[in-house]
């Protein structure tokens, strides 16, 4: 059971069912999605609390590490953030609240805090009919690129579920990974470290019947890989895609796979995270034309010295 602020817990899989009694009540904001908190806390520092049903997370900044809390929901949220901002300072952390949703922001009072758009965090939500429809010129670049990957492969690639629930099938998932790591190191574009096994295999340990995992193989190996989560409502959020970087427009068939997968579910957008500020990221991401954003902000107590003001 998650306890009442000021008591913190570390995040279980038993605490699943209560953070979606939060969290389903907004868009899918992907920080703050349980799956998402539980397979990137690899190291174990993620706390939870509760606070006039409010859900207070104490997160590591993904890139830093440094800790930080931010919060869900939409009760006293003037009072929660000044909670927690004081808490920041008791704990000698920078005194900001980061990570924070768009529809907690909206019911604060702006006369009590900075409040600084974080535009490396915002989620990319992108339109599974538009992918489909691939009407703009970036989408059909991005099509063209998808045709000619599978066309020219002479049948050798083909596009199938990945069954998650096998121990075969999470073996292949990990071994793409590994590829996929040592060409980004190679690459040179990026630091790349194995935290994006050890989140995979935090993932795996939990119940993945509900996910929805799409494949692309190569002589029967696999090179491109999807995972991804069918939301409440119109939206899924994509928690994993990697790929073999050696077959060019791979990922520009990834995605268009996964949105006519998503579509045949009835679900209208993807949520494909936030790109951290990263270049590369961020040049890819926006080449897939989001339909929107889920915006996040930073917030600091107002003060006259407050450089987000």
């Amino acid at each position: 059971m998650i306890p009442q602020f000021p008591q913190f817990k570390p995040i279980e899989l038993s605490d699943r069912e209560e953070v979606e009694k939060v969290t389903d009540k907004y868009p899918p904001y992907s920080d703050f999605n349980f799956v998402s908190m539980w397979s990137w806390d690899t190291k174990g520092q993620m706390r939870l609390s509760l606070l006039d049903g409010n859900l207070v997370v104490r997160f590591t900044d993904y890139i830093t590490g440094q800790p930080f809390y931010s919060f869900l929901g939409n009760t006293n949220v003037n009072e929660t953030a000044l909670k927690l901002i004081e808490l920041s300072k008791k704990e000698g952390l920078e005194p900001v609240l980061k990570l924070v949703p768009e529809d907690v922001v909206k019911n604060m009072d702006g006369a009590l805090f900075g409040i600084a758009q974080d535009q490396d965090h915002f989620d990319y939500i992108l339109s599974a009919e538009n992918l489909q429809a691939h009407t703009s010129k970036k989408l059909r670049y991005h099509f063209n690129l998808s045709k000619r990957l599978l066309d020219g492969s002479g049948g050798k690639l083909v596009v199938r579920p990945v069954d998650l629930m096998t121990e075969n099938q999470k073996k292949e998932v990990l071994a793409l990974t590994n590829t996929w790591i040592q060409n980004k190191v190679s690459q040179s574009k990026d630091t790349v470290s194995m935290i994006e096994i050890d989140a995979l295999q935090r993932f795996f340990l939990m119940d993945a019947k509900d996910n929805i995992s799409l494949g692309i193989f190569y002589n029967e190996k696999l090179v491109g890989c999807s995972i991804n989560d069918p939301l409440h409502g119109d939206y899924s959020l994509c928690h994993f895609m990697k790929a073999d970087s050696i077959f060019k427009g791979i990922y520009s068939c990834l995605f268009l796979e996964t949105a006519k997968t998503m579509l045949g579910m009835g679900k209208k957008y993807i949520n494909i995270e936030q790109d951290l500020g990263l270049a590369n990221l961020r040049q890819s991401k926006e080449s897939f034309e989001p339909a929107m954003f889920l915006k996040k902000y930073k917030i600091t107590a107002a003060s006259v010295d407050n450089p987000l003001v």
